[in-house]
């Protein structure tokens, strides 16, 4: 009797597992076969982690643009390679020499490619200048008053490209195409506050911060009825004539277009004198912005006794945790240069994708190539299957509590705080989305009804809907899978 009942509740399960399969498969084919999805292509695999088998795949192979979830490739690749605490320390040194508290040289700031200096995401309010006032504190307790000399910004440890070089001319001005530095601050990131009257006339930029005045605009920007932000900022790394268009809503006091800051170093240096002014210390000299290596400033980085003062940024994991849950490009690109270091310690955004190129091409199936950390650019090519290998080793890997903290929950956190709501998937899923125009896409984990993790990729490009559209279709997937 008993040998009897185990075999009808076996024979019970192994139906319920074919129904949520064949829950899954009809949640595919009904996407499939949507009108919209005749020119699309969609990659999508689903994983067993349990016994490494694939429960479902379709086109799983095709290496595509996957928008932001290029960003677990980053994040992954970090956390594998350095330690979980890993934080940048950025150092203030000075030239010449200190007599009667004139410093009688220059300050001089290190850049080391730290993204979290002043960051928005980091520090509330005043706090950003924490930084800042951590170098002024030192500059006074060292007895300086004056300086002859400039306040000097060396981002010359980056290969400085700028951005990576597959970016559009429509990213680079905006404030989701802020390229890595060696002088990362504020997030590299300005705020133009425009004021505007009447539909169909010309909006006026009223102020910018912060301040930066080796930069100036040329406003095209209309008035228009509509209550969306439809301006975007043209100008490339170092280029500081800035080129702002496009529609803002009409009859506005005070509207916000965020875009990127041309120069980090200037910005970094510009910042840090106006704070030492404000606190009485008089500078004769001028900012300046480094970018290239000079002899001069490589000699006095080999002095300890010449560090005024060092300020530590956030820890990897902390960055990774952002990179992930607000989709920061700026934060992967970073992340991506600290992979490139050289044996001089001087690290690119080239040297970074060759570094994460071939670290995984042994560990992927052929086919994978970044060509940038965030997934902005449109020529990375990763297929679903790719990101399910990636999630395999990474939850066989010794860094998965730590990877896994870096994933936005579905209906809980982060940019899935609002897909599956309320339904199966809430609170299963551990995923990263991506969004580019006609590009959608998700990978992470799924925790099933029946106790076992999966892991996923979804990549879909070139359909004919909403992305908003794209999203509700993937919840019926996701759903399913959760019920698995």
């Amino acid at each position: 009797m008993k040998k009897i009942i185990a075999l009808v509740c076996l024979l019970s399960q192994i139906q319920f597992g074919f129904g949520q399969i064949t829950s899954l498969e009809q949640s595919l084919n009904s996407l499939l076969e949507k009108p919209d999805m005749q020119n699309a292509t969609l990659g999508f695999v689903v994983k067993d982690l349990s016994n490494d088998e694939i429960v479902i795949a379709h086109n799983e192979k095709a290496t595509l643009a996957t928008a932001s979830t290029a960003k677990l490739f980053t994040t992954a690749t970090n956390l594998l390679v350095f330690p979980s605490d890993y934080a940048l320390r950025t150092k203030v040194y000075y030239t010449g020499f200190v007599q009667d508290s004139v410093l009688k040289g220059d300050l001089v700031i290190q850049g080391c490619g730290d993204p979290s200096l002043g960051s928005k995401y980091f520090y509330e309010g005043e706090e950003k200048y924490a930084f800042i006032k951590h170098w002024t504190k030192a500059v006074r307790t060292k007895g300086i008053k004056r300086i002859t000399g400039k306040v000097i910004a060396d981002g010359s440890a980056y290969a400085y490209e700028g951005i990576p070089k597959d970016w559009t001319w429509n990213d680079m001005g905006n404030y989701y195409g802020a390229g890595p530095a060696g002088c990362t601050v504020f997030d590299n990131l300005m705020e133009l506050h425009f004021k505007t009257g009447g539909v169909g006339t010309l909006t006026k930029i009223t102020r910018v911060e912060p301040e930066l005045p080796n930069v100036a605009f040329e406003n095209f920007v209309v008035a228009a009825q509509s209550n969306a932000d439809n301006a975007y900022v043209y100008g490339a790394p170092h280029q500081n004539n800035r080129y702002v268009t496009g529609e803002i809503p009409y009859n506005r006091s005070d509207f916000v277009v965020k875009a990127s800051v041309p120069d980090p170093e200037y910005l970094m240096a510009y910042s840090f004198k106006q704070a030492l002014e404000q606190e009485g210390v008089e500078i004769e000299g001028e900012v300046e912005a480094v970018h290239k290596q000079r002899q001069d400033l490589e000699e006095i980085y080999k002095v300890e006794d010449r560090v005024v003062g060092a300020f530590k940024g956030k820890s990897l994991l902390e960055i990774a945790v952002l990179t992930n849950h607000k989709s920061i490009n700026l934060y992967a690109e970073q992340l991506l240069t600290w992979l490139g270091k050289d044996a001089q310690g001087n690290t690119s955004i080239k040297s970074g994708l060759k570094f994460i190129n071939e670290y995984w091409k042994d560990k992927l199936s052929s086919g994978f190539e970044m060509t940038d950390g965030s997934g902005l650019s449109r020529t990375n090519r990763i297929s679903a299957q790719h990101f399910v290998e990636m999630l395999t080793y990474m939850h066989q890997s010794k860094v998965m509590g730590e990877f896994e903290t870096t994933l936005p929950i579905a209906g809980v956190s982060g940019t899935l705080k609002y897909v599956c709501n309320g339904e199966a998937g809430h609170g299963k899923i551990k995923a990263k989305s991506g969004s580019l125009n006609g590009v959608k896409s998700y990978a992470g984990y799924v925790y099933g009804k029946s106790g076992k993790k999966y892991a996923f990729a979804i990549v879909a490009q070139n359909f004919n809907t909403s992305s908003r559209t794209m999203v509700v279709r993937f919840e019926s997937l996701f759903n399913a899978i959760a019920n698995m």
